[in-house]
Formats: C-alpha cells, structure tokens, sequence
C-alpha cells in the first residue's frame, strides 16, 4: 500500500508453486490475499512453459495440485517432447546411491575413461561418436582420462530415448540435486573419485570459507572498520605465537573500560596481565596495522588483497591447501570489478547469494541443494534423496513441517529438468549418526505410474580370470 497509495497502479509478478523461503519469513499467502488486499485486480495467467517436457510438466502438476485447496488452478503445457518417463532408481546406501549417479552420467556420455568401460563402472553397449564432429569437438575417446577439468568442448553421446538419435551431451548439462547439504559429502567424494568435473554450488559462502575469512577482515582493518571478531581472527594469523590468555587478556581489558579490541591491541604495553613477550609481538602485530592503513590508500580492492598476502605472508600459511587456492581465486576475480570501492564489495560479499557461486559457462557437472538450484535450469537433472525424512525433510522424527512448502520445493526441483530427470533414493542412509531404513517419499506417490520407469542398479561386470602365465607358452 506504501508502493501504491490509492490511485496508483500496481503490477506483481510471481509464481506461488515456488514459494520455498519459509525459513527467510516468506509466505506464500501474500500471494493468495493480493486480490484481497486490492479488489478488481485482474489476473493474468502465464501458462506456457518454455523450459521443460510435457512428461516433467505432467509429472510436477500432479505433485503440486495435492493438498492445498488456496492454490489457484492452471494448466502449465509446454508442447516440447520428449523422454515419456521419470526414471527411478533405489540404491542400498547414500554411497551406492552416489556411485550410480556418477555411473550414470558416464554412461549418457559415453565413458570417460578406459578404467570405467574395463572395470565395469559402466555397462551395455558403448555410443561411437559421429563421424563427422564439428570442427573442435571432443569425442568420448578423446575424453579418456579427464580429470577435474573444464571441458572446452562437448562430449557425444545417445539419448536415452530410443528413436531420438545421437544427442549432443556436455558435462554441464548434469544438475545433481539434493535437500540438505549433509547429502553433498557422499557425492562429492564419489566424484572425485571418478575424475568427472564438478562444482558444489551453495555449499558454502566465499566469505565463510577458511582464509577468506581472515582476508577479509585483514580489509576491514586497513579500513579502520574492523570489529572486535575481526581483530580476533587476524590477531594470531597466519601463527605469530600470540595465544588464548594473550587474546583473553585484551578481552578483558577491553570489557572492563568498554573500548574495543583495537583499542586494546593499540594500548597492549600498558595492559599488566601481559607478559614482555606478548606485549612483544602485540606490539609488532599494531605497527604493521596502521602502517597498511597508509599503504592501502589509492590501491584497488584486488591490490589491496595481493598486498595483503605478500606483507602477512598468508600464502606461506596456506601452502599446500587446494581449497584455498580455489577460493582465493574466485575472491581475487571477484575484487577486480570493484576497483577502489571497498565498502561496495564488502556488502556484495555479505549479500552473496548460493546461486553466485554457479558458474554456468564451466563444463562440471553442477551438486547443489534444491533451494540453490530455484531459477537455474539443465538438460539432464538428478534428484538424490528421494526419501520419507529427506523429502519432506524433518529435523527429528515424527516432525511434520510445512509440508506444503516442502511439496513446492520437490516441485521446483522437478521444473529445473529441461529434458530428463533420474530420481534416486537408498534403502538405508547414514541419518544423525544412525544407520537409519528409509522408505521412499510420499511425493514422488503423488506421480501416476505411467509417468516412472523403475530402474535396476548397475551391475559391475564379473572380474576376468587372469591367465597362469605359463599356459601362454602353449598358445599358437
């Protein structure tokens, strides 16, 4: 009513099948009381679906209409054809259940490694690539031994669909999806173990991230806008010797005259809890401080962190750590956009979304929880997870939830499939430190039969029987 006072005009745009941010405050009935709250609203139903299959589209309507008489009924079509079914897989465990996955998109492009065909991680027959690629393309033979690398180019591969002929498939075109991200541990280790690319998306904030951390309010400081949790983390990193009674010192003192942990830090020599050696390096840690406040004047944001690392040696500190590097990587590419605005890219990193973190040019196979997937969209999608507990989830049991809101966020997961979708679920899963059965949800029920094909596991082929080497003596 603010935005539009009376005799304003006012246009609302949204879709409540995706309201999933209960949790944030959000609530889906904004959208049901909208005409309510503004009589002679006219609405406007957009129908047509320009990303996914008339199976998908069948499949997640019949989710979405159960159990909720305050949703306003439509009829989302799409007119795009393709695989008639979901495929349903179940697994004895998380593990298996990660390692079929990771089977399976091996298979749609055609194997990856001359490991996978001869040890049996994928079976039935292998795709040959067309003759004729285009120019630069990268055939499944050519991929053999890819490992944690982007692809520049695509890998050929059949279509799981008989009848549709060959179809281009990349890594990237995979979306693996689960509910919490507890999940993404058994997957990520599966595929690192395969040697498939993959980006875990949302699994957690850059700023959040070991190293980063101290980064950032290594910035703050040479900012003068550190707080008191900031000058803790940097106080003793990387090691300067300075230990818990020395930072519980300065706590202290800085409680007990309401000043701040600066404040403390700075006047350190006249602190008497404070042995000579602390006050030492204390008082070392404070000069080198207000010295890069100086320096840091008039350099860019990406300066600023090079700088950083050279003058505390951070990188000595970390030496060795893969994910540091990674991450680092990502925050130095990030920085260069914002030049001197330091402020600007602090409230960018506090702002960060799971989505930020997705790279959608990158040939990987993208693992993510369905709430970081809302938005994005992939040819090929994977649902893990698919279990009474987990979907819908419940924190402990006998715990019912928003139940509703669980049902959109099944249904999101769903939308994001362009082309086809694998849905998944273990027999057995490692729940809050117990070996736990579970049952398969009561969602993936709501889908009519003819919609699901049920899935055997893969099978590893049976060990060949190696051959007494003095037999082969006899061989013509």
């Amino acid at each position: 009513r603010l935005l539009a006072p009376a005799g304003h005009d006012i246009c609302v745009i949204g879709d409540p099948d995706q309201a999933i941010y209960g949790f944030r405050g959000a609530d889906v009935r904004y959208f049901h009381r909208f005409c309510e709250d503004y009589p002679g609203t006219t609405m406007i139903m957009l129908e047509q679906n320009y990303r996914s299959t008339e199976t998908i589209l069948r499949a997640s309507g019949q989710l979405i209409g159960v159990d909720d008489p305050d949703r306003a009924q439509k009829s989302i079509w799409s007119g795009i054809h393709g695989a008639k079914t979901l495929t349903v897989t179940e697994l004895l465990t998380e593990k298996a259940e990660a390692e079929h996955i990771v089977k399976t998109i091996e298979q749609e492009v055609g194997g990856i490694s001359h490991f996978s065909m001869d040890s049996g991680r994928i079976d039935g027959p292998q795709i040959t690539p067309p003759t004729q690629t285009r120019p630069g393309a990268t055939s499944a033979k050519q991929a053999v031994g890819l490992k944690n690398v982007g692809l520049k180019n695509k890998v050929w591969a059949r279509d799981g669909e008989k009848g549709e002929g060959e179809k281009e498939r990349s890594f990237s075109d995979f979306a693996v999806l689960y509910r919490i991200k507890e999940q993404g541990k058994a997957l990520k280790e599966a595929f690192a173990r395969s040697g498939i690319p993959f980006q875990m998306v949302g699994d957690e904030k850059l700023r959040n991230r070991k190293g980063i951390m101290e980064l950032i309010s290594y910035l703050k400081a040479g900012w003068s806008l550190a707080c008191d949790l900031d000058v803790e983390r940097i106080l003793n990193f990387p090691s300067r010797g300075i230990g818990h009674g020395t930072v519980h010192a300065l706590k202290q003192w800085s409680e007990m005259r309401v000043g701040s942990l600066m404040t403390a830090l700075e006047r350190s020599d006249g602190i008497s809890g404070l042995k000579p050696g602390p006050k030492s390096k204390l008082r070392i840690f404070s000069k080198d401080l207000n010295q890069l406040k100086k320096i840091l004047n008039g350099m860019s944001v990406y300066e600023q962190i090079h700088h950083i690392l050279n003058q505390f040696s951070i990188m000595d500190a970390m030496c060795g750590n893969k994910a540091f590097e990674e991450d680092l990587a990502a925050f130095l590419d990030l920085s260069r956009s914002f030049e001197g605005r330091g402020v600007d890219f602090l409230a960018h990193l506090a702002l960060e979304k799971a989505q930020d973190r997705y790279d959608p040019v990158t040939e990987k196979v993208s693992l993510m929880t369905m709430h970081a997937a809302k938005g994005l969209e992939f040819p090929v999608v994977f649902i893990s997870g698919c279990e009474n507990g987990l979907i819908p989830y419940r924190r402990k049991k006998g715990e019912r939830g928003d139940l509703l809101e669980e049902r959109r966020l099944f249904y999101v997961a769903l939308t994001r499939a362009q082309e086809k979708i694998y849905v998944t679920h273990a027999k057995r899963r490692l729940w809050f430190g117990e070996r736990t059965l579970q049952y398969t949800s009561p969602f993936l029920e709501a889908v009519q039969e003819d919609l699901k094909e049920y899935k055997k596991p893969f099978s590893a082929r049976p060990a060949r029987k190696k051959q007494d080497p003095q037999l082969r003596l006899f061989e013509l």
